[in-house]
């Protein structure tokens, strides 16, 4: 919340890392965190290094509860990563059946 409130950038293009917060907190299944980057301005859409969403790191972990929040905000679930296909692909590849099914 500091950080944030200080100004600090959430998507990984304005500060050259692979992965933004949001994706951070996608992939651990941090709901409220999600929520609150989201809120504060965090695009859904943001591309990793990777070129995965936010949606693709969750679906990978198995975080079917942050996937449905992301799709709530606008996360696209067919959104095609360049380095390996979409969110429900993801979840497939890590054997994450339920994030694969919800999908």
């Amino acid at each position: 919340e500091r950080l944030l409130s200080a100004g600090a950038p959430m998507d990984p293009q304005e500060f050259q890392v692979h992965y933004s917060p949001l994706m951070h907190a996608a992939s651990y299944g941090h709901v409220e965190a999600c929520k609150y980057l989201i809120e504060r301005g965090a695009n859904v859409s943001a591309r990793s290094f990777y070129n995965g969403t936010a949606l693709h790191y969750a679906a990978a972990k198995g975080q079917v509860e942050v996937c449905q929040l992301l799709l709530d905000y606008g996360a696209d679930p067919n959104s095609f990563a360049e380095w390996g296909g979409t969110p429900m692909e993801w979840a497939l590849e890590t054997f994450e059946i339920e994030a694969a099914k919800f999908l």
